[in-house]
């Protein structure tokens, strides 16, 4: 996933935006399978998978960093 996607509304309808505006820290996450991560070879079906494995893996190490 992509964190840009949480910048696609205009600044005064996007939650990060909104946040930040109010103070608080705001950390976007682009993981793996993300246009910013270097595969190119990943079918529909192996972003499945990755996807599940992120939720598995990755996530809960991103949570004690931020």
């Amino acid at each position: 996933m992509d964190g840009v996607i949480w910048l696609l509304n205009s600044p005064d309808e996007s939650l990060p935006f909104i946040l930040a505006d109010s103070g608080f820290d705001v950390w976007l996450v682009s993981g793996r399978g993300s246009k910013y991560s270097s595969h190119i070879s990943l079918t529909p079906n192996d972003l499945v998978v990755l996807y599940s494995m992120i939720n598995l893996s990755s996530l809960p190490l991103e949570i004690p960093h931020i």
